[in-house]
């Protein structure tokens, strides 16, 4: 039985990426190897290049069901332009290898590659690329100091927790309890490579990648048993046979003679022939690359989408997601009313977002959400600028092999909480040499993640994506050159909705609002007239019935049967009072007699009127919390209706 696994080639521009992927393959595919003539004019890749090589020999044991592992390498662009073809080619990926130029080290695009990389798969391999460019007695040393960089960018990753490293020709493996339980480095010369397939460094580097790979039986035996799905990345016209659609199965299976689905054109085609890498095959499954044969389809219909099992897949126009976090690189706010460059499925459209907060408890049956400004409010618990939790890092020195260089250290943010835990007998030498041994490395978390988030995009044009898939919000109208990243936050389908409206009538959003007044005059123990809660052209009919606090001042607050006092009594608005914007309520206990005697004469009503000004000069436009003497404060809090204007506001 074969193992496909699909790996993505992902690196900064002019990092050696296509000329890896040369070197390791030994069958070329489609786009491979920048055959685009444009590409070979500019020099840089422009497509996603698809290549593959075979492994029959020292399978290792969690693999050993299989008889052989075909690695599919994904040649993704390095140029930051190009970052929603590398996006798009990242949701097919099982493992990713990521490409570093020795001699310029993490550049802009690496960081971005690894955020991505970080949110669609579930293993990774560095590659020190050019070590051909460094003189050998100078090649560990280099590739020591490359590698405490790469540590220290890994470190401020949240999956990148616990590490051993060994800083000669690469860092070993991560080890528990982290999403990445592997990220060993490998220094490689592709170019010298090339012409010798079977070298040391190839066989380490694939050896390597075999070691990485994950078991997808579990997880590939779930996917068979949903609905056919395949993602397409390329589509020509094949003379005498049809059409080809090349693309990578995501979920499902199916076999020739059987029906697909263009879901962007609602076009059904029967399948004529299905290939794997040149080769006749009946059926393909989850994972499997391959290219599909139809008959009477324009190849212009589409460059890049799905086919799907018939009826399983609809145009949207908007959804929500779950599990939404601002990327930590990310240095703007995500604020609700903003549009950004959503990568969904196959697509990369424009979107408005509307940032949520799911309300565990309410009142009412059926979901709910709280409307939020921002992605990360003030008040909750948000992540730091740099690192996507505060981290502990424990190291504990002792003497062993394996060595690290203090720059990486040195790289860390200040202020980065450490403990070091260290073998006495080297901590002299330790201090003043360069280079610092490192046994275990061991990061905890410090504190608290801050609360689910929930985020509604309406987008510009349809679209068509799967459910439960992840989705990137970019700022890709920054400069591509700049330092900065424009990856801003994350999240996972949840829910589509065909229409912008349908979203917005579906879903319960309020937004919570606060309203102050105070009370004018008293005209019996349980009603008042309430003046500055309502402006004079107010739609009574909208607050008629709400009900609202009225707040005693401390020294007027009665006594409870255990002796409390309590400093504010419930009311409900029973309506207005005049065209000037008061209104009456009626409480639901009756008001101290003091308090009655005040505010039901002239002369009380003087003297409050009297404080409130005095009291008003010197305050700013705050609520009111703690009454001031003399003044009764009567608060309405309500939710209103974010999506919908007409419905009523709602307690």
């Amino acid at each position: 039985m074969l193992l496909n696994v699909n790996v993505g080639v992902l690196g900064h521009v002019d990092s050696g990426k296509t000329t890896l992927s040369k070197a390791l393959s030994t069958v070329a595919s489609t786009a491979a190897f920048d055959k685009n003539p444009q590409s070979q004019k500019r020099g840089i890749t422009l497509d996603l290049g698809f290549s593959s090589f075979r492994v029959e020999k020292n399978i290792p044991p969690h693999l050993k069901s299989f008889n052989a592992v075909q690695f599919t390498l994904v040649d993704c662009p390095g140029h930051a332009s190009l970052i929603r073809t590398v996006i798009c080619g990242t949701h097919i990926i099982d493992l990713m290898l990521l490409v570093v130029d020795i001699n310029k080290g993490f550049q802009t695009q690496t960081a971005e590659c690894l955020v991505i990389g970080e949110l669609t798969c579930d293993a990774m391999v560095v590659v020190l690329n050019k070590v051909d460019l460094i003189p050998s007695d100078q090649r560990d040393e280099k590739v020591a100091k490359v590698g405490a960089i790469l540590f220290c960018e890994m470190l401020k990753s949240s999956f990148f927790a616990l590490l051993i490293v060994q800083m000669k020709s690469r860092v070993s493996k991560t080890l528990q309890s982290t999403k990445f339980k592997g990220a060993p480095i490998v220094a490689i010369s592709a170019i010298q490579n090339i012409e010798a397939p079977t070298s040391e460094e190839i066989e380490e580097l694939v050896s390597t990648l075999l070691t990485s790979t994950p078991d997808p039986r579990e997880r590939r035996s779930e996917l068979a048993t949903l609905p056919f799905l395949f993602a397409v990345d390329h589509c020509f016209t094949k003379s005498g046979q049809g059409t080809v659609l090349t693309g990578t199965v995501l979920r499902g299976r199916i076999r020739v003679g059987e029906t697909v689905e263009i879901p962007q054109e609602k076009l059904k085609k029967k399948i004529k022939s299905i290939q794997m890498f040149r080769n006749p095959i009946e059926e393909i499954g989850p994972g499997d690359r391959a290219g599909i044969c139809v008959t009477q389809l324009d190849p212009g219909v589409m460059e890049r989408g799905y086919l799907a099992a018939p009826d399983s897949l609809s145009t949207c126009q908007a959804c929500l997601l779950t599990e939404v976090a601002q990327i930590v690189y990310y240095k703007g706010i995500v604020c609700s009313k903003q549009r950004f460059h959503v990568s969904i499925g196959q697509d990369t459209v424009l979107a408005r977002i509307t940032c949520l907060r799911r309300v565990e408890n309410t009142k009412t049956a059926g979901e709910e959400f709280e409307y939020a400004e921002k992605l990360c409010d003030e008040g909750n618990l948000s992540p730091p600028r740099d690192f996507d939790r505060c981290m502990l890092l424990v190291v504990v020195v002792a003497l062993c092999q394996f060595r690290l260089h203090i720059d990486c250290f040195m790289l860390l943010p200040k202020g980065f909480p450490m403990l070091f835990v260290v073998n006495a007998t080297n901590f002299d030498g330790m201090l003043g040499g360069s280079k610092l041994t490192v046994h275990r490395l061991f990061t905890g978390f410090v504190g608290g993640a801050g609360e689910a988030k929930e985020m509604v995009l309406e987008f510009d044009a349809p679209l068509v994506a799967p459910m439960a898939g992840v989705v990137i919000g970019s700022r890709l109208d920054t400069d591509p050159l700049s330092s900065s990243c424009r990856l801003a936050f994350h999240g996972i389908v949840s829910r589509f909705f065909a229409s912008s409206q349908e979203c917005r009538t579906s879903l319960s959003v309020y937004r919570h609002k606060q309203r102050q007044g105070e009370v004018e005059r008293v005209v019996d123990p349980r009603h008042c007239i309430v003046r500055g809660l309502f402006k004079s052209e107010t739609d009574w009919n909208l607050f008629t019935g709400l009900a609202v606090t009225v707040t005693l001042p401390p020294s007027s607050a009665p006594a409870t049967a255990g002796g409390d006092n309590t400093n504010s009594i419930p009311a409900v608005i029973e309506g207005s009072f005049g065209r000037t914007g008061k209104c009456r309520i009626q409480l639901s206990a009756d008001l101290p007699d003091a308090l009655v005697k005040r505010f039901s004469g002239k002369a009380g009503r003087k003297l409050a009127k009297e404080a409130t000004s005095t009291e008003n000069a010197n305050s700013d436009a705050t609520l009111v919390t703690s009454p001031p003497s003399g003044r009764l404060i009567v608060t309405l809090e309500f939710k209103k209706h974010v999506f919908d204007s007409t419905r009523r506001f709602v307690q």
